[in-house]
């Protein structure tokens, strides 16, 4: 699914119509926020996600200054996996004691979705990369697609954006996101009702694509 809203692209693929409603302490989510030398502070966000995944019924987890490797064991056995950070076209950036590591979607050089087998996600219903440019390709650099690589290798719905994003909207437009999924909105239209919100509260959506 591609859906033009004002100023960003963002993707969804499979499943979107899903209502994720699960039994109590069911299901493994896990969500990822950082402290960046930069200055970026996803932590907020992360737990605000974490808290409405535990709301509906999720062992939700939240994790910061964790290592890419220790994500990226824990990927089989989530159901939700939602990091918020540094990121561009096929990778998001985890920072441990401020040391930066990637996860990629394709590069062999580093930690690589790819490298799992075809059936390694198949319990992830649900992963959402939010950061600049995560639903863009890299080709230059063999990063490939975060969206099309974990479809791939079984995650229901795969979401992320095409442009760059500014923090605040990121926090403002994700607590609506999960909000909804909360109180049982499907994917798309919780997709749908943030994308609103984020417009009617800040007057655009970033920048035009």
């Amino acid at each position: 699914m591609k859906r033009l809203k004002i100023g960003i692209v963002l993707l969804a693929f499979l499943l979107a119509g899903m209502v994720l409603v699960l039994g109590a302490s069911a299901y493994q989510a896990s969500s990822y926020g950082a402290i960046y030398t930069g200055g970026l502070d996803s932590r907020i966000t992360a737990q605000t996600a974490q808290s409405e995944l535990s709301s509906m019924g999720y062992s939700g987890s939240y994790h910061w200054n964790d290592a890419v490797g220790s994500a990226f064991l824990r990927m089989p056995s989530d159901q939700v996996f939602f990091f918020v950070g540094h990121s561009g076209p096929g990778y998001i950036n985890f920072e441990q004691d401020g040391v930066t590591a990637s996860l990629t979607a394709d590069n062999s050089n580093l930690y690589h979705i790819s490298s799992l087998s075809y059936n390694d996600l198949n319990d992830m219903a649900l992963a959402v990369y939010m950061g600049c440019n995560t639903a863009d390709t890299d080709w230059l650099n063999g990063n490939g697609n975060l969206l099309s690589t974990s479809t791939s290798r079984g995650v229901d719905t795969a979401m992320g954006f095409s442009d760059e994003i500014t923090s605040p909207q990121v926090g403002y437009w994700s607590g609506r996101f999960w909000n909804y999924l909360d109180n049982g909105y499907s994917v798309s239209q919780a997709t749908t009702a943030a994308d609103t919100d984020n417009v009617a509260n800040f007057g655009y959506w970033d920048r035009e694509v």
